[in-house]
């Protein structure tokens, strides 16, 4: 709530003195979906931002609120699953991992690659911290695409 607030002011101080409507599309994954799926939560949130920024001159109307959350993803569950979602974190594991599986991947992947590209990512693949992190974002928009979430 505090975000959204803090979004509206922004929009209205941008607005150069005149009014706005909102329309907001909430994304992610988060707890809070559980909260924002539950009867009448989305609509009370939607009526307190309307009643705190309609008083104001030039006003912020908050038009609609979209509800596109979705619950956090266990991926240690998905892990044990017999899937493709699970043979896909587990490559992806495999991947992340030290010598010499990961390794073994990783010149399977990227043999046939440009010399120039093939640096590139033999230079990323010898950093483990910012491998990682990587291979957990890609993961995550793996699957959210086979999920068909955007």
């Amino acid at each position: 709530m505090a975000r959204l607030r803090t979004i509206g002011r922004e929009l209205l101080a941008e607005s150069d003195g005149r009014s706005i409507v909102v329309r907001a599309s909430l994304s992610g994954r988060s707890p809070i979906h559980r909260q924002l799926v539950k009867a009448g939560d989305l609509a009370d949130l939607l009526s307190e931002l309307r009643e705190e920024s309609a008083l104001t001159t030039p006003f912020c109307w908050w038009e609609q609120l979209i509800d596109q959350t979705a619950l956090p993803r266990d991926l240690n569950e998905m892990r044990l699953r017999s899937d493709f979602s699970s043979d896909l974190l587990l490559l992806s594991d495999a991947f992340d991992a030290e010598e010499p599986v990961g390794a073994e991947l990783f010149d399977d992947l990227v043999g046939s690659l440009a010399k120039t590209f093939r640096s590139d990512l033999e230079q990323l693949y010898a950093q483990p911290d910012l491998r990682h992190k990587l291979l957990q974002a890609a993961q995550l928009r793996a699957l959210d695409e086979l999920d068909g979430d955007q």
